[in-house]
């Protein structure tokens, strides 16, 4: 864990570096996939960065909206950079759905952009795993292996490393297929489906995670919801294709 990097006087928020590293190679590689598509990049990119803050503002409000009178006594705490006051799922939908529509009033083709837009989502999984890494959030069960980490007073699985290298995974799969016939937005559900599997597999080693009401994990229930929308939607996009 390392929150904070010193330089000299100037001290800087690790998490927060790793997320906006991520963000820069991500808008990046979305301008030059578009490019490569046919696609006006710089104008995929622009509604890229839309959706994202957007996405950013609804994963914070739909966080704040589980406990509300934490946020009423203290609005500020709105702004807080805490990695764990987020809610990734609502703001993944609020954010695709966002950026989707930009790119419609844009009149950019959606097809190809959701294939270019597939390994940003990979690049911005990675950054996120390294930016929980250095906060410590998104912590593993107590574990005493070869390659646990000490955090919170506990040798643990290292979950967030284990998150980065599913990531890394997804966007090497991305990476092989490039140039396979995948069909329109085939690529899309390849990307999702990959970080998905790596979710199920992650959560199950996460010593944070919340559970349903019968002892489920959360994250697991959705990421298999997710991975079995992937399997679906892969062969009926290379068929039309």
């Amino acid at each position: 864990m390392l929150p904070v990097i010193q330089i000299g006087r100037l001290a800087l928020n690790a998490p927060g570096l790793a997320l906006l590293l991520g963000l820069w190679l991500a808008l990046w590689l979305a301008e030059r996939e578009a490019n490569r598509l046919g696609l006006r990049g710089d104008a995929f990119s622009a509604a890229l960065l839309v959706g994202l803050f957007a996405g950013l503002i609804a994963a914070r409000l739909a966080f704040a909206a589980r406990a509300p009178a934490a946020y009423l006594s203290d609005p500020l705490a709105l702004l807080s950079p805490n990695l764990s006051a987020f809610d990734p799922l609502w703001g993944a939908l609020i954010g695709a759905a966002v950026a989707l529509l930009d790119l419609r009033r844009r009149r950019v083709a959606l097809p190809p952009a959701i294939d270019a837009l597939a390994p940003t989502l990979a690049i911005m999984a990675l950054a996120l795993a390294l930016a929980q890494l250095a906060g410590g959030d998104a912590y593993g069960a107590e574990a005493r292996l070869p390659w646990s980490i000490y955090l919170w007073e506990a040798w643990r699985h290292p979950t967030q490393a284990y998150a980065a290298v599913a990531a890394l995974a997804a966007l090497g799969l991305w990476r092989l297929t490039r140039a396979a016939p995948l069909g329109p937005g085939g690529r899309m559900p390849l990307v999702v489906g990959a970080l998905a599997a790596g979710q199920v597999l992650v959560e199950g080693f996460r010593g944070d995670s919340a559970l349903t009401a019968g002892g489920l994990r959360v994250a697991q229930v959705v990421a298999l919801l997710v991975l079995a929308l992937c399997l679906w939607a892969a062969p009926t996009l290379r068929r039309r294709g």
